[in-house]
């Protein structure tokens, strides 16, 4: 498949004309923009500035792996957030979870994870100025110069965190001339782009820019059920609800803006302040169901869930209820009022009054201040003072069904603080130094709250059957990082340059966290009970257990009591870690560059936020380090008319934390952050800019990255079920989850004048590979398995075995994320500062997915956008 493909587009590359970027200027990083256009190598290919090394170079004098696009290059994409970056980011990888937490991946580093609070492996700046959490990035790429995109560990100038690499948004900033413009774009299901700005000076040596964005569209989601007559929800039967709800989903409402002030009093002096912010109040997107897989063998599986249909292959089709639960009762709702196969069921832990629409009510704001001053010529030291604050109010959908199966109700707040100071300069006038400190601090709020409906999750059974009703997961984290860096390139010889650099960091987080009961107490019974049978079992005589009480932290403790800490486990994680890297560039002409960099780089440990039953499941995970090598050449051919850039990369991995689970007496196994011991990722990447003649421009990049697990690394697969599936697996030699080997992005333009006017047509085709959710059973297997002592099952001829399931097809335990193709088109024409164009997305409406997952008693995929088009009008006043 994966050579037919590649195939296929050097077939492609021939006959369509295929655009490159169109490449940066220089970014003013407080001082205002160049009025002069880019420097254009022989040939017309534009000169790429970047700040990869916080200082202004040439893209192609760099050793590293960088791309880099403009927001013009971007707006044409329809890149609005850093989901769309494998656009222009070849590697690049994204997947949300169904907690709605979105997962970035450079060349197969990423932390899956599903808590807010996670701290990704792809750092994400806007101006240098750090956004710790990916819930923050969807506003970055409002009113931009352009994007760069750094791979491989970037430990020493950007910090923990960016073992994958680091994504730096550069902002359009106030100039010295008056600027206007807007971008309007109107498209399928009703989309409407809006992006204006102004900007200009104000005053002697004061400027200010300020633009705005508003994004909306209609439902593009359509329930698949919606003329099957399916049977009511009996939650809301038994409660004399009204069955209505709304067939269509998908409304979008995104609201986005930012300011700045630039203060240049003096040619040595110039301080940027900036104030951004965003609301979010669209809906959440609703899953596709493409299986059943029981949660818990012992409960039988309600026939509404067993015999549900599956959603269609259609990136439109999914299923909802009529709403969310938001709302844990109190133990007056906990009654019996439906009588099902003999036993009494508690329908009433969803309080209606309290239930709202899938949706998001999202606010994110920040202040940054960068001041620059020039102690002498050659001398400059600069402060980046940053704020930045989140609130998350989202309603979830996570079960793909009518029914209430699976729902979550998420709330919490992100605060970031930061702090840096550096003094650079140059060395003898050749080489280039730069010294720093810089402190962050953060503290998060992580709440959910879920229900668990119909499920096999109720009732729970451990010495009577009791009703479960919502529980909270929650916790609360306070993190103090400081950190000491140090970078150096120094020419040795005038074709040889040396690099080094190196950062300690030092972080200390602070945790309180539990799995409390949602409010009707059930859960806070249950766990009474668990902690009487673990009494039972480890000491032989039950002392009796502790009623939290409802809303409490119910998850059970340590022995000899097991009782749960009534406010909440709490737990501190201190660490610290010495990233480096060492290179060398060798300029073996004056137009091609051969660079080798060593690096390490460390991703911070943290604390879960998951269905914990048990104090353990809040164990952090600790520290993971990534040991990276990169061999690379950058190389500008035919006298400037070709650029060609490609690397191979090694990664040594140690400790890498994924979302994984642990044994448990009474459950079997419970969610919990765990660490792969060794892995490692090897591959390579491949990209080229050629403007064969006047007009045409040709873009093609390819990457390769494949990852596996070293060594022996056993753990739980998301099929576990103590009666039935109760052996762990061994995933040792697998790749990571959501983590395509191959990746290919073909982009082109070709331009021709029109009369007075410029006509353009272009194109874009991204490939990415196939991969999958999650660690998978190979069924490989047979004997007694090391960590539970049970016979070691195979996950596949388990889940087949239920006759619900026997219709998911053989392979979907292996929750496959399939390979897929996107075509997008576009085509304009411009006149003088007018520019309007016609696109098309995903043309071919190519059916694809991004996620898929096992949650409670179903699979679930979240599907990629289908076909849409529209029309975009721009206008720039200079």
């Amino acid at each position: 498949m994966t050579i037919r493909f590649l195939r296929q587009c050097r077939v492609s590359m021939l006959a369509l004309a295929f655009a490159a970027p169109t490449f940066a200027q220089q970014e003013p990083a407080p001082a205002p923009p160049a009025d002069e256009a880019a420097p254009r190598a022989a040939g017309g290919i534009e000169e790429i500035i970047v700040t990869a090394q916080k200082r202004e170079e040439n893209i192609n004098d760099i050793g590293m792996s960088i791309q880099a696009a403009t927001g013009d290059q971007l707006a044409e994409l329809g890149v609005t957030d850093p989901s769309q970056l494998d656009k222009v980011v070849t590697g690049f990888n994204y997947n949300t979870t169904y907690y709605g937490t979105a997962i970035y991946t450079i060349r197969g580093v990423g932390f899956q994870d599903t808590s807010l609070a996670g701290s990704p492996t792809v750092s994400i700046y806007v101006d240098q100025m750090p956004l710790p959490f990916s819930a923050m990035t969807n506003g970055a790429t409002l009113d931009l110069e352009r994007v760069e995109a750094l791979k491989g560990p970037q430990g020493t100038l950007f910090g923990q965190n960016a073992t994958g690499g680091a994504v730096n948004y550069i902002a359009n900033k106030p100039g010295e001339t008056f600027e206007a413009g807007f971008d309007a774009s109107y498209g399928r299901f009703n989309s409407v782009d809006l992006m204006a700005y102004v900007g200009g000076p104000i005053a002697e040596g004061l400027s200010a820019r300020f633009a705005a964005n508003i994004r909306n569209s209609g439902p593009w989601q359509t329930s698949f059920t919606r003329n099957q007559q399916l049977a009511p929800d009996p939650y809301w039967t038994a409660n004399d609800q009204n069955y209505r709800f709304d067939r269509e989903h998908g409304d979008q409402e995104f609201y986005n803006m930012r300011g700045s002030l630039l203060f240049q009093p003096s040619d040595r002096l110039s301080a940027l302040f900036t104030a951004s912010g965003f609301l979010d109040k669209g809906d959440s997107q609703m899953p596709a169901l493409f299986g059943i897989a029981p949660l818990n063998q012992v409960n039988p599986l309600r026939p509404e869930i067993a015999n549900y249909p599956f959603a269609k292959r259609n990136a439109r089709s999914a299923d909802w209820g009529p709403c969310v639960n938001v709302d844990g009762g109190s133990p007056t709702d906990v009654t019996g009022n439906l009588d099902y196969e003999g036993e009494p069921e508690n329908l009433a832990n969803r309080i209606y009054d309290n239930c709202e629409p899938a949706e998001r009510d999202n606010t994110f704001y920040s202040t940054t201040l960068r001041v620059d001053f020039e102690l002498t010529d050659d001398l400059t030291i600069t402060s980046l003072t940053s704020w930045s604050k989140f609130d998350r109010h989202a309603t979830l959908e996570s079960d793909g069904t009518i029914y209430q199966d699976y729902e979550s109700f998420q709330i919490g707040f992100l605060k970031a603080a930061f702090q840096e100071l550096r003094l650079g300069g140059s060395v003898r006038g050749e080489g280039n130094w730069v010294v720093g400190a810089n402190y962050e601090w953060t503290s998060t709020w992580d709440s959910f709250m879920q229900t668990y409906g119909i499920s096999t999750a109720v009732p729970t059974q451990v010495f009577t059957r009791q009703p479960l009703g919502p529980t909270n997961p929650n916790n609360r984290q306070t993190t103090d990082t400081y950190a000491f860096f140090a970078n150096l390139e120094y020419p040795v010889h005038e074709r040889i340059t040396l690099t080094g650099g190196v950062r300690y960091t030092n972080q200390k987080r602070d945790y309180r966290g539990c799995g409390s009961d949602g409010g009707d107490g059930t859960w806070a019974d249950i766990s009474r009970e668990i902690q009487e049978l673990l009494q039972l079992i480890n000491n032989g005589v039950i002392t009796g257990g502790v009623d939290v009480g409802p809303g409490n932290c119910a998850s059970f403790g340590p022995g000899p009591s097991f009782a749960p800490v009534a406010s909440g486990f709490t737990d501190e994680l201190d660490e610290d870690n010495v990233s480096w890297r060492a290179g060398a560039n060798v300029s073996v002409t004056d137009d091609i560059l051969v660079y080798y960099n060593a690096s390490k780089g460390y991703k911070s440990g943290s604390f879960p936020t998951v269905a914990s039953a048990a104090f353990y499941q809040l164990f952090p995970a600790k520290q993971e380090e990534l040991l990276a090598h990169e061999l690379g050449v950058k190389a500008g051919l035919l006298d400037g008319a070709l650029q060609v850039n490609g690397a191979f990369f090694y990664y040594d991995y140690t400790d890498k934390q994924i979302l994984g689970a642990v044994a448990d007496l009474i459950f079997g196994s419970l969610p919990a952050l765990v660490n792969v011991p060794e892995s490692h990722v090897i591959g390579f990447e491949l990209s080229g800019v050629w403007q064969p003649f006047e007009g045409l421009r040709l873009s093609p990049s390819v990457s390769y990255a494949k990852s596996e697990i070293d060594g022996t690394f056993r753990n739980f697969d998301p099929f576990y079920n103590t009666a039935a599936n109760g052996s762990t697996k061994d995933f040792a030699g697998e790749p990571f989850p959501n983590a395509p080997d191959w990746q290919v992005n073909v982009d082109g333009q070709y331009e021709w004048p029109v009369g007075d006017f410029i006509g353009f047509v272009g194109a874009n085709v991204n490939y990415q590979a196939e991969t999958r959710g999650f660690f998978y059973d190979r069924c490989n297997e047979s004997g007694t398995d090391p960590v539970t002592g049970l016979a070691i099952t195979c996950t596949k001829t388990y889940i087949n075995s239920i006759p619900a399931a026997s219709r998911n097809g053989a392979n979907a335990t292996d929750l496959v994320i399939n390979a897929r193709a996107i075509l997008d088109l576009r085509a304009g024409i411009e006149h003088g500062p007018w520019r309007a164009w016609l696109w098309g997305r995903n043309v071919t409406n190519k059916y694809y997915w991004n996620a898929a997952s096992h949650v409670n008693d179903v699979l679930l995929r979240y599907t990629g956008m289908p076909t849409t088009y529209g029309l975009t009008v721009s206008y720039k006043f200079e």
